[in-house]
């Protein structure tokens, strides 16, 4: 199964959910998971795991994102996102999704439901 996470939040952005995201990216590739990043900022290191990276402007990434995972990925693939907005970024029909709520998401009770 591979494994894709698509952030808007990761290195070298410094952060405590850009490390979190980072970290998920380094523990399941050392695991020998194949792990694909989709980060909205290029990431100049060369980890275990790839890195695509879309030089478009911010508005039209997740559409791109969103295209290259129906035409790549596999909708039983396992997808995590950094929040709710790079939720937008994956296709309908991927079922796996593992979203990181954090900061600002948790404070306004009203749209918690």
């Amino acid at each position: 199964m591979k494994i894709y996470i698509v952030t808007q939040n990761f290195p070298p952005r410094i952060g405590g959910i850009q490390t979190v995201m980072h970290s998920v990216a380094n523990e399941l590739a050392s695991l020998g998971k194949k792990v694909h990043v989709f980060p909205d900022h290029f990431y100049p290191k060369n980890d275990n795991f790839k890195v695509t990276h879309l030089i478009l402007p911010k508005f039209l990434r997740p559409s791109f994102k969103k295209i290259y995972l129906s035409i790549n990925g596999h909708y039983q693939s396992l997808i995590f996102c950094d929040s709710w907005k790079s939720v937008n970024a994956v296709p309908k029909n991927f079922n796996n999704i593992v979203v990181f709520a954090h900061g600002q998401e948790y404070l306004n009770f009203s749209k918690n439901k």
